[in-house]
This record gives structure tokens, sequence and C-alpha cells, in this order.
């Protein structure tokens, strides 16, 4: 046997160890395992006991008897690998870049994020954040039925909902909101909508035409339209966000306590609403025209208010 084939076989024994709750099974079992003689088990065993943790020099024990395969000791485990918040970021972006499968995604998080450490994690504290609107059951309708819709949607940055002739394909639910993936008729595009922005929807007469879906997600579809905007924030609040258009984060260079979050933003509105509801726990370092654009729009905010008359 090639020593690769043994390295493999040996690995496999190792996580069976690993995965028992007494880090011991039978032999009979570890043979069928593995498809392998007494003599061939017995050398991946002894393969095994050549592991050393390089820190503290602890050997990995395993032993092999006419009844059994134990593991004895910590130093030979299988250890999760946990990632850092800055590396957790990072993965959440690549996972959703890559339009790989939620089950698989999902899997790949707890394992290397942790429930508890998972970064964008959509565990809500009381009950699910996310907000379906008052026209999911009609478009989930008009997705089944294929019919062409008008629906009313307003973006972040209107301020009334605006008609929207589309044909729609789907409803995918993100970390932090849900989306209608719809083709744009007037415009000939794919656009997403967010559903709790859709105050209307309109049968028309006609069924929808067929389409070349993109299939991406709302991470590829922001890496690909958005400006790339980097905001210094706490290492706590950067837990609690479930951007999608995270591109990269770094230690913040003046304090080990903070971190820099690299944005896709397609919304300068919607940024400059996260970043006044941090409350000063959040501010935009570049580029420089989303600063003014930011100051214009406190502003604005605040003379409002002023000139608001009090009831």
């Amino acid at each position: 046997m090639k020593h690769d084939d043994r390295v493999r076989a040996a690995l496999r024994l190792l996580e069976a160890l690993t995965a028992s709750p007494e880090h011991a099974i039978e032999r009979a079992y570890a043979c069928d395992l593995l498809s392998c003689t007494t003599p061939e088990l017995e050398s991946y065993c002894e393969l095994l006991s050549t592991l050393a943790d390089r820190e503290t020099g602890a050997r990995a024990i395993v032993t092999c008897t006419e009844d059994a395969v134990s593991l004895t000791g910590t130093a030979g485990a299988l250890q999760p690998l946990r990632l850092s918040l800055e590396e957790g970021i990072v993965l959440s972006h690549v996972l959703g870049t890559l339009n790989i499968d939620r089950d698989a995604s999902e899997r790949l998080t707890s394992s290397l994020l942790g429930k508890q450490d998972a970064f964008g994690s959509s565990q809500a504290l009381i009950a699910s954040t996310i907000s379906y609107g008052t026209c999911y059951q009609r478009l989930s309708e008009a997705i089944e039925d294929g019919v062409r819709c008008r629906v009313w949607y307003r973006a972040h940055d209107d301020a009334a909902a605006a008609p929207r002739l589309i044909d729609p394909a789907r409803i995918d639910t993100e970390d932090a909101a849900a989306y209608l993936i719809a083709w744009n008729v007037e415009k000939d595009e794919e656009r997403r909508y967010r559903l709790d922005r859709v105050s209307s929807v309109e049968f028309t007469e006609d069924s929808v035409t067929r389409h070349v879906w993109s299939e991406r997600s709302l991470t590829a579809s922001l890496s690909s339209s958005g400006t790339l905007v980097t905001v210094e924030c706490s290492h706590a609040r950067a837990m609690q966000l479930t951007w999608a258009g995270i591109a990269s984060v770094s230690a913040a260079p003046e304090d080990p306590d903070r971190v820099c979050l690299s944005v896709h933003v397609t919304s300068e509105h919607w940024l400059f609403d996260e970043v006044l509801a941090a409350a000063g726990d959040m501010k935009i370092i570049s580029p420089g025209g989303f600063v003014c654009a930011f100051v214009r729009y406190a502003r604005n905010l605040l003379a409002e208010t002023i000139d608001t008359p009090q009831a």
C-alpha cells in the first residue's frame, strides 16, 4: 500500500476514534470501516502514534487489542477549527459569492465559526427580524401561476413607491431580509426587490416570458454593482451586522478594539442610516465623497427636525 493511502486510512481511523464517546471502537468494526486486515490496522495505529502536539510535545497513544482500538489522551484528537471575527466576515462574504449549496454553506459556517460566534448569524434575540411585507402571498401566487405583475416599490433612496412592470421568478431569504427576484420588463434586466418595500401588487392579463436568470446571490450582486466603502466600528457591533456586501475586514490601525470593514454599497442613504443608527459607534472612512455626502445628509435631517413644529 502506498504511503498516501496509509495516511488516508489512518486519518479515517482517527476520525472514527475522535467521534466515539469513549474514543474507542471495536476492532472488527475498524477493520470493516477501513476494509483492511488486522496487520494493516495495527500499522495504522503505529502511524497515528507518531502524532504529537507541537507546543506541549504530548503524543497520541493508539492501542489495538483483540477486541478494540482506543485513543488515549487528546493529543491526536481532531479538534474543530475556529475562525476569528475578521476571518469569519471574509468567510461569510466568500460563501455568498460562490453561490454554493445552502446546506453546505451552513455546515461550513457552523463548523468554522460556531453557533454563538458566527458572524452575520441570522439568529434573533427574541424572534425573526425578517419582514416579508404585506404582499408575500400575492407575489407567491403570481410566481406559481406565471403571471406578469405591476408592483409598487419604494427603493431606499425614494420618497414614495413607484410602479414596476415585472415578471416574478422566485423569493429568496437572506440573513436580514427577503427579496423578490424578478425581471424588470421596461428595463429588460433582472432585479432584486426587497419584499417589505413592495406596497401593492396588481396582476396583468399577460403571462411571464422566458428569461435567462443569473442566479446570483445578493452578495455577488452587490460585489458587481456596488461602490466599495470603508467603515469603522467596534468588534461588538461588527458581530451584530448582517450586511451581505462585506468584502473584507481588518483591524483598525489606531484602536485594536475596532475593525475596518470594506463594504459594497448600492444605496448611499442605506449606509447613512446604518451609521446614524449606530449612535456614534460607526464612521465612514473612505471614499471622501461618501464622507461629505453623509455630512450633508445628517445636516439635512437635523434641519428637518428643527423646522418640524412640535405638537
